[in-house]
């Protein structure tokens, strides 16, 4: 099913292992260079800012393509629709032939049209089945172009191994649900129920597969669909946005909140421990993360007021849990404890913290503002000075 083989899939995976193990210094560079030379592979490939730059180029070069050829005609809705699914048919085909032909593998050239296959076809059934994004009188239509997205999406993933698209099913069975179902509590139950459904498929499948690569896959889809279905649970993690966390709690059965609210509290315990006895990393980083956003979220559930000490009471917090962690870590035979440790063993850990570092420091470069009594460049006035326009003899 896959356009690249099984093979040359686990090389890669391999490749990226080895290359890890070399810089972190578990490998020397010599036995790195006789174990990479043994997982060669003949594809192109480009670094990560490269291909971001080819994926948004080819993107945006294609998107405009159409659009242009859509805006010069003249079409109506449904030849329009018709053109969509036209050009995402092409776009598909094209992101085949660089694959099998040009042998492109993640160079993000064949990503943009794959993405824009995704996007197309869902859109062009929609407009074909009467999608207006103005005032439209029924979501039929709607539905149809979710359940393409999802259907088209889930055919990519399968065809390209790109998890963006896997990302995308799962964005579009949250999606669905909330055309489907008739209230409130409907949508976000058989939303978050869908996604558990998604998130258990992916683990059994984690648990049976064969092979690494595919091992990570899913375990990286069951951590996406797991967080999904917390985020749904969670009413009061709406952008931040009070009023509609009143709103829907106006909406919802009492008896519901609480559940939701019991639900946010069991889902990220769950996820630790399971994902914890299985050495599930992602899984544990994400089931942290919902923990913070569960405690960041209490009081507002219990209908308390966030006081402006609450942050600063809670960074305390997690830095005396953080060195608690440690000191016990370390403390174990060896400096580990039932297969966990403390330190940084590999170089792609080092390479993240410096990136998280680099961005807190640019969004608190952001947020500086400029002192309230600085001088505006027209804002000097001189007291009269004689000597040299604003001198000795002026009054200050």
């Amino acid at each position: 099913m896959r356009v690249y083989g099984t093979r040359d899939e686990s090389n890669i995976y391999l490749e990226r292992q080895i290359r890890e193990w070399t810089q972190s210094g578990l490998l020397d560079p010599l036995q790195g260079a006789n174990l990479l030379s043994e997982v060669r592979v003949d594809f192109r490939r480009t670094n990560i800012y490269l291909r971001v730059v080819l994926f948004i180029f080819s993107f945006l070069i294609s998107a405009a393509a159409v659009a242009l050829v859509a805006a010069s005609s003249h079409l109506d809705d449904q030849t329009a629709g018709i053109l969509c699914v036209m050009s995402g048919i092409a776009t598909f085909f094209v992101a085949e032939v660089l694959v099998r032909e040009f042998h492109f593998y993640r160079f993000g050239v064949e990503e943009g049209f794959a993405v824009l296959s995704a996007i197309f076809i869902p859109f062009g059934i929609g407009i074909a089945a009467g999608l207006t994004f103005f005032g439209h009188s029924s979501n039929t239509p709607m539905v149809f172009g979710i359940i393409a997205g999802i259907l088209v999406s889930l055919a990519l993933y399968l065809r390209f191994g790109y998890l963006y698209l896997a990302a995308f099913v799962l964005v579009g069975l949250g999606l669905w649900a909330f055309q489907i179902a008739a209230t409130e509590a409907g949508k976000i139950a058989l939303a978050a129920t869908l996604l558990l459904a998604a998130a258990i498929i992916a683990r059994i499948l984690r648990k049976n597969c064969g092979r690494d690569y595919l091992a990570e896959e899913f375990g990286a889809i069951e951590t996406l669909a797991f967080t999904g279905a917390y985020l749904i649970l969670n009413l009061h993690l709406r952008i931040g946005h009070e009023g509609y966390s009143t709103l829907i709690k106006q909406q919802l059965s009492a008896a519901f909140y609480w559940f939701t609210y019991a639900a946010v509290w069991i889902l990220p315990v769950l996820g630790f421990v399971v994902s914890l006895r299985e050495k599930h990393r992602l899984m544990i980083l994400a089931s942290l993360g919902m923990a913070l956003a569960t405690l960041s979220t209490n009081k507002p559930y219990l209908g308390h007021e966030r006081q402006t000490w609450d942050l600063i009471f809670f960074g305390l917090f997690l830095i005396a849990v953080a060195i608690a962690i440690k000191r016990w870590l370390t403390s174990g035979p060896g400096g580990y404890r039932y297969g966990y440790t403390a330190s940084r063993l590999l170089y792609g850990d080092k390479q993240i913290l410096t990136a998280l570092g680099t961005a807190a420091a640019a969004l608190h470069g952001t947020n500086v503002v400029s002192p309230s009594h600085a001088a505006s460049p027209n804002s000097l006035h001189t007291g009269g000075g004689s000597s040299g326009g604003a001198g000795a003899s002026g009054e200050f």
